[in-house]
């Protein structure tokens, strides 16, 4: 078997497990297409399987509208799936709010991600199938470990989150490509995709490369194996959380000396609960907050009130913490 053939039967496989794990026959289905070989791929394969599986797949291209050539570019998009046998193929023009505060790339993904769901509303799809690989989660932990990041954020993508489906995480960038060969079409190059003004492309060719020649061929997987494990703790620190929970609640109150006795990845993830139960902004509140207030809690000598997210304040009282 070539290395194509390889290729392809790996892809094939990756992608029948994972729709026989969470697809109903029937079920509507939006494939994010940009156009670029990674989602040429998935909607080149899931045109192999759609009537195994009976879904109905909807290729959608986003039109950031952010070059002279976008349109163009969402057009050959189209025809390409097209070719592959989705006739309901389309593309949506959005406008990127380029003047946020949270960066272009941020405020690209924001406009896409609400074209995406608006669509999906309409057509009454269950799920917005996305082309993130392996390669991609990596870069994610890279940008995440730069940030100094918790456990659930190192943890990386989720192969399911609510109605977003990344079924190739399990599959590297190269694999993938080798068995988009196979299909005998070209992917659209978007030449933003080489901008080193955005951070994802300098650390896809600049800083993977780099570690990739210091470290060795296995940097990436390793990346994507720690966001993999980091899940894995992350879910069960927090079902621990969880289940305590109701025990240190009284009258909407965290009963301190309960908290202060549990490890510190406990507190954090209580308290961070606890401050979003009490209507503390979630965009606002960060670790900073949280670790302030169990600080106050296990230190007799700080009395508080501590300020939070939102304007709330923090205050110890009766051996409870309080808003």
């Amino acid at each position: 078997m070539s290395l194509v053939d390889e290729a392809h039967h790996e892809l094939r496989l990756l992608m029948k497990r994972f729709l026989t794990t969470h697809s109903t026959p029937g079920d509507r289905i939006v494939l994010a297409v940009s156009g670029g070989a990674d989602s040429i791929a998935m909607a080149a394969v899931c045109s192999e399987l759609k009537d195994e599986f009976a879904l109905d797949f909807y290729p959608v291209t986003i039109n950031h509208q952010m070059q002279d050539a976008s349109s163009v570019w969402a057009e050959k998009t189209v025809e390409v799936c097209k070719k592959l046998g989705f006739e309901n193929s389309t593309s949506i023009a959005v406008e990127v709010d380029q003047n946020s505060g949270f960066g272009l790339e941020a405020s690209a993904r924001d406009a896409r991600y609400k074209a995406l769901r608006d669509f999906a509303a309409k057509n009454n799809v269950r799920a917005i199938m996305l082309a993130h690989t392996m390669n991609d989660q990596a870069e994610t932990v890279l940008v995440r470990i730069s940030r100094g990041s918790s456990t659930r954020s190192l943890s990386g993508m989720a192969h399911v989150s609510n109605d977003l489906w990344r079924p190739l995480l399990d599959i590297s960038r190269e694999t993938l490509h080798n068995a988009l060969a196979s299909f005998e079409i070209e992917p659209i190059s978007d030449p933003q995709n080489f901008d080193r003004q955005f951070t994802r492309v300098k650390i896809r060719l600049d800083v993977i490369p780099a570690l990739v020649s210091a470290l060795g061929q296995n940097v990436v997987a390793g990346l994507a194996r720690t966001a993999r494990m980091a899940r894995m703790d992350a879910d069960a620190l927090e079902k621990i959380a969880a289940n305590l929970y109701p025990k240190l609640l009284v009258e909407n109150e965290i009963l301190i000396g309960e908290l202060v006795n549990q490890p510190m990845a406990i507190q954090t993830r209580i308290v961070h609960h606890w401050l979003l139960s009490r209507a503390v902004p979630a965009n606002s509140l960060n670790s900073d907050h949280v670790f302030a207030v169990c600080r106050m809690a296990a230190d007799p000598q700080v009395k508080g009130p501590i300020k939070v997210a939102g304007g709330v304040e923090v205050q110890k009282a009766s051996g409870r913490l309080r808003i």
